[in-house]
């Protein structure tokens, strides 16, 4: 299966915004996500099936390091590779940003994202108590230096 990964446009927030919804249980607005287009020096990509996105992630840089805002899969495509494969597009293009550092946060239950993050030599620094809603839940902070 061949998917292609390129930097996000103003016309994928309505497919990445479906993916948004489906996969968090508090998703982004419409605005949220047109914002990243205006605010801050965000980084996103899509990636793609048959010119279906099917997984987005993106990064917020603030001098040398990073936040991974957002990563997601559509849920038909998950375990298919497509978010290690955005991962690796993230990693990528935080080198070429000289980027020092890059953090996120996941959900505790999470365990297949956990895993992914610790396969790319993410670490676990610290635990934001009740940062999730919908259900409640703790946020693992990670962090893995570049």
């Amino acid at each position: 299966i061949m998917y292609t990964i390129r930097k996000m446009t103003r016309l994928d927030i309505e497919p990445v915004g479906e993916i948004e919804a489906i996969s968090f249980g508090d998703p982004w607005s419409k605005k949220s996500m047109e914002d990243i287009f205006t605010y801050g020096d965000n980084h996103y990509y899509v990636a793609i099936e048959d010119n279906r996105i099917i997984g987005f992630a993106g990064i917020m840089k603030v001098l040398d390091e990073a936040d991974l805002v957002n990563i997601a899969v559509n849920p038909i495509y998950r375990g298919k590779g497509v978010g290690k494969l955005l991962m690796e597009e993230i990693l990528h293009q935080s080198k070429e940003l000289n980027i020092a550092k890059i953090t996120l946060e996941v959900r505790a239950s999470n365990f297949s994202a956990i895993r992914m993050y610790n396969k790319f030599d993410f670490v676990h620094i610290a635990t934001r108590k009740d940062y999730y809603v919908n259900p409640i839940e703790n946020a693992l902070i990670m962090q893995r230096e570049l």
